[in-house]
């Protein structure tokens, strides 16, 4: 399973739930938080599931960036506990760009440690 940050560039945040709706084939649910703002949500990884959040990268109330390395973005979709992150990526190519991929923190890795014989 993968986590994965993209942002969207040219489009607002709404038009962005729009895209990321119609290119999965999901419906997201409208949220408000003190720290996002308004967002949307899609699924519920503390299920065990994928989700994904979307969220304006500027918090017009508080005046701050979410991300501020990255002012050039919009939105800002986070995809966590996916087992189709290569999908959703390529789905959403024409839209966004990738800030981040990482490997989820629920999967194990399992390291080998050479045996004598290998040596």
């Amino acid at each position: 399973m993968k986590n994965v940050t993209l942002g969207f560039s040219d489009i607002t945040p709404d038009l962005a739930r729009q895209v990321v709706e119609a290119a999965l084939s999901i419906a997201m649910t409208e949220r408000e938080s003190l720290y996002y703002g308004e967002y949307w949500r899609f699924g519920q990884s503390w299920k065990g599931g994928e989700e994904l959040l979307l969220v304006p990268n500027y918090n017009i109330d508080e005046k701050e960036w979410l991300l501020e390395d990255h002012r050039n973005h919009a939105a800002i979709l986070y995809v966590n506990e996916t087992e189709r992150a290569d999908e959703i990526v390529r789905l959403l190519a024409p839209w966004a760009t990738v800030i981040e991929s990482t490997p989820s923190p629920n999967d194990h890795v399992i390291e080998s440690t050479p045996s004598p014989n290998d040596q």
